[in-house]
């Protein structure tokens, strides 16, 4: 008998236990799905001010394939916005901008792929070069010495000086060096999409889109409740001190 009431005990505790575990879960759920939708609407609205006209495309194909090479709407809309600030101050068009950033963000997630590591660090590797730093792309086997550069920008432009060449063209010369010397890992995030490593960061990048699903259904309340206690806190700071 005192067994079975020790028994009865330790059921009640396991089965509390279990109930408030799952109360934290389901808050830290509901916490986590609306810091989603709120960074999924930021990275939005980021794109709408560097891509403009352009936008719409960026953000379509990022609904479309971002999952698919292992980033969330929201990583390759965070991706995409400094990436395509930098082509448009180097001079680039806008529709070459948009171009430009859809087709590296997918090199950067066959490089990835290739040599063991994030996508966004393949990202931001690749923004290193453009900018002009070699380091950070010899992980990856891309060279981009001065020499190599200018060698490439004057091949493309025809000019017979270094010192004709425009920022532009030097630009360029990176793009088409780091296009040329990562051409072998083409598609490979896409071929080997079933492997373990490829499928985790699909699956997160999934579970990043469902959770920011979730959070979008709270964001009208969220919102609502900060203002009510906005004005709440602007009244009482309003009232008479000895009050």
């Amino acid at each position: 008998g005192t067994l079975r009431r020790i028994g009865e005990v330790a059921a009640g505790v396991l089965l509390a236990d279990a109930l408030q575990r799952g109360a934290q879960r389901a808050r830290q759920l509901i916490s986590e799905s609306v810091k989603a939708a709120s960074d999924l609407g930021e990275s939005v609205n980021a794109v709408n001010k560097v891509f403009g006209a352009a936008s719409e495309q960026v953000q379509a194909w990022g609904r479309a394939n971002a999952n698919a090479i292992g980033l969330s709407q929201r990583a390759f809309n965070q991706a995409a916005t400094p990436l395509g600030s930098m082509l448009k101050n180097q001079g680039l068009a806008l529709d070459q901008v948009t171009d430009h950033t859809i087709k590296l963000t997918e090199r950067a997630a066959d490089m990835a792929s290739v040599f063991n590591t994030d996508v966004m660090s393949a990202l931001t590797a690749i923004q290193a070069g453009l900018r002009g730093e070699q380091d950070p792309l010899e992980r990856y086997g891309v060279s981009l010495s001065a020499v190599s550069v200018e060698a490439r920008a004057l091949a493309d432009s025809h000019k017979t000086s270094a010192a004709q060449l425009t920022a532009q063209e030097k630009a360029l010369a990176r793009l088409n060096l780091i296009y040329d010397q990562t051409k072998d890992t083409a598609g490979d995030f896409r071929d080997t999409a079933d492997g373990l490593a490829n499928a985790q960061r699909i699956a997160n990048a999934s579970m990043e889109e469902a959770k920011a699903k979730i959070g979008g259904v709270f964001i009208p309340a969220m919102a609502k409740a900060q203002q009510v206690t906005s004005s709440f806190a602007q009244v009482i700071t309003s009232l008479p001190q000895p009050v």
